[in-house]
């Protein structure tokens, strides 16, 4: 069994608690996934949720890489990862994982934000 399907409804139970504004419920599940593997890139997807919003940019970051390790193909990882290196003003990287990841996958949104930016310049 991966660690994707074994973890997938503690997964969701920390995204329940997230969303009913027990986040540290939610840290405690992740952590408890992290610690038993790290090939849980949904795990680090949601962390990495809880830290931007919590402004915690740096460990977001950390986290949104290591999901898009786990899984190039993760869109979920990969564009809050993009939207975090803009707002922290690291253009260049950000750009460079939007081309990573439509190397391995294709993108509705990537392609309609790089539409947008190329419009409004």
């Amino acid at each position: 069994m991966t660690a994707i399907n074994e973890f997938s409804s503690q997964v969701d139970e920390a995204i329940a608690l997230r969303n009913a504004g027990d986040v540290n419920g939610a840290r405690e599940i992740l952590a408890g996934i992290l610690s038993a593997t790290k090939k849980c890139p949904s795990a680090y997807v949601v962390l990495g949720g809880i830290q931007w919003d919590a402004g915690e940019s740096d460990n977001a970051l950390a986290s949104f890489r290591a999901a898009t390790r786990l899984d190039p193909t993760m869109e979920m990882a990969s564009l809050p990862l993009f939207h975090i290196l803009m707002e922290i003003g690291l253009v260049d990287e950000a750009f460079s994982e939007a081309r990573r990841f439509l190397a391995v996958a294709d993108s509705q949104e990537y392609s309609r934000l790089i539409w947008e930016l190329n419009h409004t310049v």
